[in-house]
């Protein structure tokens, strides 16, 4: 005789096949090794759809319990168990490319940075040779301040020196002891030092400050450019067109521009997931070690980043080629040797820092930088934020005899001579 079941008996013969395979399954877990569990897990899958197939069969159905009752309940459990069992695999795949599955909660559930520092590289060797890099990078540090401190002082003691292209030049000379003081000191403790962490809230310091003095320096550039077009091609309208009011508005314009040009990059790269590891192969908290680092791909904020480098560099760059090209031009046109030799002198010192900090640059961030070797990566950083900052005084100096006699005043190397 063939049982009538009602809603109740399919609640309950349903309740205990799931208590028994959940038991089953987390008892197996206990026990076998994974592999032996999702293929257990596989047959107990199979094994309820046989146990429903059979059910249907030898069952004669009371009209007061739909068929699509039991399909929404038997269906729910075995789309459950299905994605229970998956999961195990997207998270073991996950878990192999080091993404965030591990990452710590809040209780709103959005996934929040388990990396609160990060680990500085550098230049890994012996203690000997750490020693050494020590002393080397202090003394490049040290002649960067004193030589662009120097001529910083030069513009603001010596009264002939008070007009814009020595204004901004000064200016410039600051900009770079505040672009050097961002990288060096901390590179210089992390020689001395075994753990070379920084935290995450200083790393994103440096990098916003490192990049927004380097993108100052880039507008300084741009601004020296145009004085020397309008000094060379517009001679008699240039005390008409530089006036104070116009060069002390470009001068607050280079200072302030980089903070706010590069401020949007940065705060997107730090919004990016940041959960390990946490070495960065680099001296400095570069982006694109910090991209590498990011177990979140965003692409909208790597597009946002590019962007803002591409702009700027290729922007100001072009913009520095076209006013150095019109000078020379300007320049050949002269009819005077000594007044030809008196321009090529001054732009051609432009025209050298120019190059040395826009190439290394390019190089790095406008070409493809993830495909640079990262050796590659730490040499062409170093030569423009550490090599360049030094060799920018003697560049500005051994050419100029008005900076020079300013200089040998500074030092008081030269001797006043007093008529009788």
């Amino acid at each position: 005789m063939t049982k009538t079941y009602g809603q109740l008996d399919v609640l309950v013969i349903i309740q205990a096949m799931d208590r028994k395979g959940i038991e089953e399954s987390e008892g197996l877990q206990g026990i076998w090794s994974e592999e032996q569990t999702q293929a257990t897990g596989s047959m107990m899958l199979k094994g309820k759809v046989l146990q429903l197939v059979q059910f249907l069969k030898c069952s004669r159905w009371n009209p007061d319990v739909p068929i699509t009752f039991f399909y929404v309940i038997e269906v729910t459990w075995i789309v459950y168990f299905f994605l229970d069992t998956s999961s195990m695999y997207i998270m073991e795949f996950q878990d192999s490319k080091k993404f965030a599955f591990d990452a710590p909660m809040n209780v709103s559930g959005r996934e929040t940075n388990s990396v609160s520092h990060f680990i500085l590289m550098g230049f890994p060797s012996s203690p000997e040779m750490q020693l050494l890099y020590f002393g080397l990078f202090s003394a490049a540090y040290t002649l960067t301040v004193m030589g662009n401190t120097a001529i910083a002082c030069a513009v603001w003691w010596d009264r002939r020196l008070h007009t814009p292209m020595y204004i901004l030049l000064g200016n410039f000379s600051l900009l770079e002891i505040c672009y050097v003081t961002t990288t060096i000191p901390n590179l210089l403790a992390n020689f001395l030092s075994t753990s070379k962490c920084i935290s995450f809230v200083s790393c994103f310091t440096q990098f916003y400050f490192f990049f927004s003095l380097g993108c100052d320096e880039g507008f300084f550039l741009c601004i020296m450019a145009f004085d020397r077009y309008l000094a060379i091609c517009r001679p008699l309208h240039y005390p008409r067109i530089m006036t104070k009011q116009l060069y002390t508005g470009l001068i607050i314009f280079g200072w302030s521009c980089g903070f706010i040009f590069f401020l949007t990059p940065v705060v997107l790269i730090s919004q990016l997931l940041f959960c390990g590891p946490n070495i960065i192969n680099h001296f400095m908290c570069d982006p694109v070690p910090l991209l590498m680092l990011s177990c979140s791909e965003d692409t909208t904020t790597q597009i946002i980043y590019s962007t803002c480098n591409a702009i700027f560099m290729i922007g100001t760059f072009l913009f520095i080629l076209c006013s150095y090209a019109l000078v020379i031009l300007a320049v050949l046109r002269m009819p005077s040797a000594a007044s030809k030799r008196k321009a090529f002198s001054t732009c051609a010192s432009h025209l050298v820092v120019v190059i040395l900090f826009f190439g290394p640059a390019m190089v790095m961030y406008v070409s493809p930088g993830s495909g640079h070797p990262v050796e590659v990566q730490k040499i062409v950083t170093l030569f423009y934020s550490v090599i360049t900052p030094v060799c920018n005084p003697l560049i500005y100096s051994l050419r100029n005899k008005e900076m020079k006699a300013a200089l040998r005043k500074v030092f008081g190397t030269e001797i006043p001579v007093h008529k009788t």
